[in-house]
């Protein structure tokens, strides 16, 4: 087996040797990280009596010791020592405890050289515990499938749900600087790892979620692995210190005011010219097509079309649309019509390769309720729900199929929040344009950036994610809130989503607006809707999911 390559990689492994479990598990961790990956791994351990009890490991990995006369586990100090030793450009911070499967570590690494995220998380929200007895078995198979929950075990105590921020992070060097790195105020146990990642987001850096589960090999807790420990108290103010600023400028300020953080900086940019950004891996690049080309999603992504008939207009537009969207890509396309009658009128026979159309007959249009009917005949990966009105440019589409070949997200929205209002006049010289950007100069913004970015009109999702968060809610009757909401909720469940780069805005089709149809913002239903989204923002994560559950039950 070859060994995934990691060479810009760092993983820093902070140590306090409170009882033999910790060395078990040191050791472990150590024959497994290096038998599954060509990396470096520096080992920091802290004490008090200044006897350092794993200088032995010299002999093959980095190390280095921090005496603390104070008697606790000095983590924050000891991971910016092993960070300001590292010459990588990425980082993981690494819990002496904590395994996840080499492909989850893979694709947090692949995630920082891409740009995608500045942290990752190695696992998403589940962490399974790891009996002692289950120890020899992952020792000599390295095989974390070999993992049965016990008999004598409860189900929620084997494998716990809920947001993590500790176990393990995957950082990029220039993040930690922007941040000031660790935070030296926060002594043993609690909460240092969230107020890390708080201060990344905080702070403008993206933060990531690779899917999968995290592992946690369970070990005797000292009173330096509990809420027991005299710094506990200290630790939350000073997390709430943190939280209380509104500026980034004003948390830098606070920093400053730390001899630690003054050392930190100085440090490193001392040490930063000495990066090695040789050994870095390239981003991963995906052959892009000639214009003539189509753009292949190698049946990864399937486009679904929700339709109503409301107006002539509208039914132009999705001739239009797909006609454009067929020229441009090489995917499943399905449009999914609602209605009292069939109105869609298109030459499918032609398209019967990869185009296909579904009607539902229903008296009553609900936009959330034919998304869901459509993603349930989807059978790729991914899906993009595409409005009968838009278009997207073929920088966008590229951009699209990096994403999804590379494996890490789950919602991805393909422009920068604006729109683009083409005017009806342009309808016929569409289908004869290499790229729908060329009508930019003729085309005029529907709102400012300041206002409002949309999410809505285009977006694609991983279909399992889709479906496990509570996919289209469909209390969201009419026009209004649902693409935001559907979002939202996503995020708020630990999901990875991200807004593409580009700077491309969306180009909209104009088209006339029937007051009494779906479309129209001015509706009854505006101001309910509006009043639940409010309230499911309000909604803690267990909250969300509860929420989310219920709708899975009312949706599948």
């Amino acid at each position: 087996m070859s060994k995934i390559d990691l060479k810009d990689v760092t993983f820093c492994i902070p140590v306090y040797l409170d009882s033999i479990h910790r060395k078990q598990n040191l050791d472990l961790i150590l024959k497994y990280l290096t038998h599954y990956f060509d990396t470096n791994i520096i080992i920091g351990e802290t004490a008090h009596d200044n006897k350092p009890k794993l200088e032995y490991l010299k002999k093959n990995y980095d190390y280095l010791f921090y005496n603390n006369p104070d008697e606790f586990f000095y983590k924050t100090r000891l991971l910016n020592m092993m960070y300001l030793k590292s010459n990588t450009p990425y980082l993981f911070s690494y819990d002496c405890d904590s395994l996840f499967y080499p492909q989850q570590i893979e694709k947090c690494i692949i995630a920082l050289r891409n740009g995608i995220y500045d942290a990752c998380f190695p696992f998403r929200d589940v962490v399974i515990q790891i009996p002692r007895e289950f120890y020899i078995t992952i020792y000599e198979t390295l095989d974390l499938s070999k993992i049965k929950k016990p008999n004598n075990m409860k189900e929620d105590e084997w494998k716990q749900t809920h947001q993590s921020s500790g176990l393990g992070l995957a950082l990029s060097k220039d993040i930690l600087a922007k941040i000031g790195f660790e935070n030296e105020n926060f002594k043993s146990w609690g909460p240092e790892d969230c107020e890390r990642v708080y201060r990344i987001e905080f702070m403008g850096g993206k933060i990531g979620k690779v899917l999968g589960p995290g592992y946690h090999m369970n070990h005797f807790r000292g009173i330096h692995s509990t809420d027991k420990n005299v710094f506990f108290q200290s630790n939350w103010k000073e997390f709430d210190k943190i939280k209380s600023f509104k500026t980034q400028t004003s948390l830098i300020n606070y920093l400053q005011s730390f001899s630690w953080y003054k050392r930190l900086i100085q440090e490193y940019k001392n040490v930063s010219k000495t990066i090695n950004s040789k050994n870095a891996k390239k981003i991963i690049t995906i052959s892009h097509p000639s214009v003539e080309n189509k753009i292949d999603f190698n049946n990864k992504v399937t486009f679904i079309m929700p339709f109503y008939y409301d107006t002539d207009d509208r039914l132009e537009n999705v001739n239009l649309s797909l006609e454009y969207l067929y020229k441009h890509v090489n995917a499943p396309i399905i449009i999914g019509e609602m209605g009292s009658d069939s109105s869609f009128q298109y030459d499918l026979h032609k398209r019967k390769d990869n185009v296909s159309y579904k009607f539902y007959d229903e008296d009553i249009f609900s936009k959330t309720k034919l998304i869901n009917n459509l993603v349930k005949e989807v059978n790729t990966e991914f899906f993009c729900i595409h409005d009968v009105d838009i278009f997207l440019t073929r920088n966008q589409l590229r951009e699209c199929l990096e994403h999804v070949k590379l494996d890490l997200l789950d919602v991805i929205i393909p422009y920068n929040g604006l729109y683009l209002e083409i005017p009806r006049k342009f309808k016929k010289q569409i289908l004869n344009l290499k790229d729908i950007k060329e009508l930019d100069n003729q085309c005029s913004y529907r709102f400012l950036k300041e206002h409002y970015l949309g999410t809505g009109a285009c977006i694609f999702f991983r279909r399992d994610s889709f479906i496990e968060s509570g996919m289209m809610n469909q209390f969201f009757k009419k026009w209004g809130q649902e693409d935001d909401e559907v979002v939202y909720r996503m995020f708020a469940l630990g999901n990875n989503i991200i807004r593409m780069k580009t700077n491309d805005p969306i180009h909209h089709l104009m088209h006339e607006i029937d007051k009494k149809g779906f479309g129209y913002q001015e509706h009854n239903l505006s101001n309910i809707q509006q009043e639940e989204f409010r309230r499911i923002k309000a909604f803690t994560y267990g909250e969300m999911r509860i929420y989310a559950n219920k709708l899975i039950k009312e949706n599948i």
